[in-house]
């Protein structure tokens, strides 16, 4: 992926320019097709090698309740049959499109892609390992149309479920301007573009303030979730689960090799870059935004937790270029998830450092 980065990068600026031009002109959508019914809901599904289970995700959304939706398909350019199966729902179903990308982008850009493409008032977010209730978007779009808002936040389930995975808060009710964005984004929390529904016009602000960024695979949700908190005001949460995440042991966060590790701290990397950013362009949300880079340091040092010291030394330099500069000298493992907890508290890694004392080194999670 890294070797491609000069072709990203030049299909980057191709996709900054249409990010850019279409905020201006939120009313023309870059999009002519046979489709011209008025959708309601936008639901974005970018695809890159998930040919075992891409089924199920659009059977979950042809067979909404709610009928007045398109399902926008972003190719990121896998090597498998995805594509495939996708164009044969499409042929049955003309409120499939599927848009190309010229070279796999990563997830957020496929997403930013996906919502420049959206023809409906409203988008919502699917992986294409996961899936949709049958009504998840009559009820997404009855509660957002009904309280008013500019963000619903519904639930997720998980299968199977697991000690250590973090199921998301939902604050049930009402929220709105700095708690709702503490809330969303500096808290202890999971953050998730797939169990909420945004306003097209609001995301599409939210990208244009993230048109620099590269390419993204890492954490690409709680970036956007970020800056689209930025541009909203008011939240509403629900208990009802919508969304069920499915655990796919392909997938970049279930890879410990070094080389995935390596592909981690890359966008990590770029995250903060990214976060730094922002606190220029939004500099009354500074604090905001250094928790959420917080979150983003802890992240990576819980990540290097399998690796030598090695690598939890390179993960470290890449911290201290962004001014984080927190030190333990322990064993890695160890030394990894204390620093994951000095940045930002989440009870699963009380229960790895826990286990890993108690078996003396013998059990990791």
């Amino acid at each position: 992926m890294l070797n491609s980065l000069p072709q990203s990068l030049h299909s980057l600026s191709c996709l900054s320019s249409q990010m850019a031009n279409l905020c201006e002109n939120p009313s023309s959508p870059p999009h002519t097709g046979q489709n011209q019914t008025l959708s309601k809901i936008s639901i974005i599904i970018p695809v890159y090698n998930v040919q075992s289970y891409i089924s199920r995700c659009l059977e979950s959304c042809i067979n909404q309740s709610l009928k007045e939706i398109e399902i926008i398909i972003v190719d990121d350019c896998g090597s498998d049959d995805s594509i495939h199966i996708a164009t044969q729902y499409a042929l049955l179903d003309k409120r499939i499109r599927i848009v190309h990308n010229p070279c796999n982008l990563g997830t957020f850009h496929a997403r930013a892609r996906g919502i420049l493409e959206a023809k409906g008032e409203y988008c919502m977010f699917a992986d294409p390992d996961d899936y949709l209730a049958l009504n998840a978007c009559e009820v997404a779009y009855h509660t957002i149309e009904e309280k008013q808002v500019d963000i619903v936040h519904f639930g997720i389930d998980y299968k199977p479920r697991e000690l250590k995975r973090i199921k998301p808060i939902v604050h049930k009710g009402r929220l709105e301007g700095e708690a709702m964005r503490y809330f969303l984004s500096a808290g202890n929390n999971t953050q998730s573009l797939c169990d909420k529904i945004y306003p097209k016009k609001i995301l599409l602000q939210a990208l244009k303030s993230c048109e620099f960024a590269p390419p993204l695979n890492m954490l690409e949700d709680g970036l956007l979730v970020l800056v689209a908190s930025l541009h909203s005001h008011s939240y509403y949460g629900i208990s009802q689960s919508l969304y069920t995440y499915c655990h796919n042991p392909q997938s970049i966060t279930k890879d410990k090799s070094p080389k995935r590790l390596a592909q981690k701290q890359y966008f990590l990397d770029k995250l903060l870059h990214i976060t730094s950013h922002l606190c220029i362009l939004y500099p009354h949300h500074h604090a905001l935004i250094y928790k959420y880079q917080r979150k983003v340091a802890s992240t990576l040092m819980i990540e290097s937790r399998d690796f030598s010291s090695f690598e939890l030394y390179a993960s470290m330099q890449i911290l201290n270029k962004h001014g984080f500069s927190k030190t333990c000298d322990i064993p890695p493992y160890v030394k990894s998830t204390i620093l994951s907890l000095l940045y930002a508290f989440r009870w699963q890694n009380c229960v790895r450092l826990f286990v890993f004392i108690c078996s003396f080194g013998k059990w990791r999670l």
